[in-house]
């Protein structure tokens, strides 16, 4: 099978002479990528990848559209006299029946709220102009491109997307988009690429990157060293989802890595959000659940469908794992051992149960590698 570029371009040029063929132009550019979606689920990319580029163009002629219409009326000197005023702007376009204007104006404010551009038309037109980019688009033709091993393309559309992630319908998707560049990254063993995109996520935790939270990391880490996880989880909880994962993966990388302190304040991290969450569930689930040990927590969440769930899907097990392993590697043998005992006897910790009981019986430190495999 040819690369996807290549039979990308070969299906463009059949693409621009008969259009009709491939083009929804009286779709809105929504539908055409949700159209291109479906196909990517049926492993159609390169017609996927078509219909990726036909929901960037429907959108940028869209917005191109608003915007040249309403500089179109902003150029007339009665409107030029009005300046950036916003709330004149739009009484002279409505009473003088300026229609193309209107609805410019009236599909930028179907997608975003009037009071957010603070009555400024030069807001408005900057608006517009950021709207000609499709930023969920340019992602999925990444993600054609990282399924057809095309990485390094893939990176650069997981890019674009990022440098328009203002535009984004849900903004919470960066984190989404920068958690596939790390996984790619990791996969083409560019860790200091990885490590950056990861350090990025983890600015939405402001426990672990706010340099006045400096105090409560290091006492955290001397509770759960000297004292040991369940009197750690009666002292503290953090929530963090978004966080989870990348404090994980840069864990397991430091510590695979050989940076043993460094790995034990992300896994400590992973290990209190994904407590914080299991503890809250088991809370909302049983009213009358209160917190003794993390042994006894975590025997009561392997009853429980969507608790257990969600402990296999963080990898839970894994964190505990590696955040014993940090923990022996930085000298704190019983705490360590204490977590090891727990992983062990978990009938759902699968592998983890089998190398904590290892540990048990002969504990040691991982070799440093340069080329770690890390999970996502």
């Amino acid at each position: 099978m040819r690369p996807v570029l290549e039979r990308f371009f070969a299906l463009a040029g059949c693409f621009f002479l008969s259009f009709g063929i491939f083009a929804d132009s009286s779709d809105p550019y929504w539908m055409i990528l949700e159209k291109g979606k479906r196909l990517f689920q049926e492993g159609s990319y390169g017609d996927a990848l078509l219909k990726f580029e036909d929901a960037i163009r429907v959108r940028r002629e869209q917005y191109d559209n608003s915007k040249s219409a309403l500089v179109e009326a902003l150029s007339t000197f009665e409107l030029r006299r009005l300046g950036d005023d916003l709330s004149s702007v739009e009484s002279y376009i409505d009473s003088h029946n300026l229609h193309r204007a209107r609805s410019a104006l009236n599909a930028l404010y179907g997608v975003a709220e009037k009071s957010e551009f603070n009555n400024s038309v030069n807001s408005v037109l900057s608006r517009l102009s950021d709207l000609e980019w499709y930023p969920e688009a340019e992602y999925w033709k990444g993600e054609v491109f990282r399924i057809e091993g095309e990485t390094g393309v893939a990176l650069i559309q997981y890019q674009k997307a990022l440098d328009h992630a203002a535009v984004l319908e849900i903004p919470a998707e960066a984190t989404s988009i920068r958690y596939r560049a790390a996984e790619l990254r990791a996969v083409r063993l560019e860790y200091n690429e990885m490590e950056k995109i990861l350090t990025k996520i983890l600015e939405a935790d402001s426990l672990w990157t706010s340099a006045k939270d400096g105090f409560a990391r290091d006492a955290m880490a001397r509770t759960i060293a000297n004292d040991g996880a369940d009197k750690f989880l009666k002292m503290y909880r953090h929530a963090s989802p978004m966080t989870l994962r990348a404090h994980r993966m840069l864990g397991v990388y430091y510590y695979k890595s050989g940076r043993h302190d460094r790995a034990l304040t992300q896994l400590l991290a992973a290990f209190l959000i994904a407590s914080t969450e299991v503890l809250d569930a088991l809370s909302r689930n049983n009213h009358e659940f209160a917190y003794t040990t993390l042994s006894a927590a975590l025997d009561a969440s392997y009853r429980i469908e969507d608790i257990e769930k969600y402990i296999l899907d963080t990898k839970y097990y894994s964190i505990l794992y590696y955040l014993a392993a940090s923990l022996y590697a930085n000298g704190h043998r019983q705490s360590s051992a204490a977590l090891w005992r727990i992983v062990a006897k978990m009938p759902g910790a699968g592998e983890w149960a089998g190398r904590s009981s290892r540990q048990l019986v002969k504990p040691e430190i991982e070799e440093p590698t340069e080329n770690p495999s890390i999970g996502n």
